[in-house]
């Protein structure tokens, strides 16, 4: 479904399995995908005032990524193993300030969570952690991108939408 003729949820978003999404009772487990973009910290905020109810056990998932070794192989960057502990430490850290920071938006609005920290191809890790969550529905962003870099990069939320068990709701913000 594209979200423009029977969905019934907001133009921004997109959905599969409209009804499902409208016939779930109290209690949901949500799954929550997020990344260090504004437009992620605004599908969050969205999401909280709009579709998490305080009944709702939420999981946060970040999937993260180590620096890439062999770019920096090809550029013939060489680090000694100690700078590159201090690499991965600094990117540990950022990545579990990220996920406080949204853990911190829902206790305010008093709603059970956990946060988990996945290293992946997004694609793949959500789809992984929505089934071993057994999540009800997975909330995410996209980020619009141009119709090239889809074909070439690739579209996580179009990936995640085409290949989940459970229904998908995709927050485009505002243009």
């Amino acid at each position: 479904n594209n979200g423009k003729t029977n969905c019934l949820l907001p133009p921004c978003f997109i959905c599969a399995s409209p009804k499902k999404v409208a016939n779930m009772s109290a209690g949901r487990k949500l799954l929550i995908c997020v990344d260090s973009s504004d437009a992620s910290e605004t599908m969050f905020k969205w999401a909280i005032e709009k579709e998490i109810r305080t009944d709702d056990f939420v999981s946060i998932l970040y999937c993260g990524h180590d620096p890439d070794l062999h770019l920096m192989k090809g550029l013939k960057l060489h680090m000694p193993a100690d700078k590159w502990a201090e690499v991965i430490k600094k990117f540990n850290v950022e990545e579990e300030a990220l996920l406080n920071k949204f853990a911190l938006l829902l206790d305010a609005a008093r709603v059970s969570h956990e946060k988990s920290l996945r290293r992946g191809d997004p694609r793949d890790v959500i789809l992984e952690v929505a089934d071993s969550k057994h999540a009800d529905i997975i909330i995410m962003g996209t980020r619009g991108q141009s119709a090239v870099k889809r074909a070439l990069v690739g579209s996580v939320s179009r990936h995640v939408l085409h290949n989940s068990k459970v229904p998908v709701l995709i927050y485009r913000g505002p243009k």
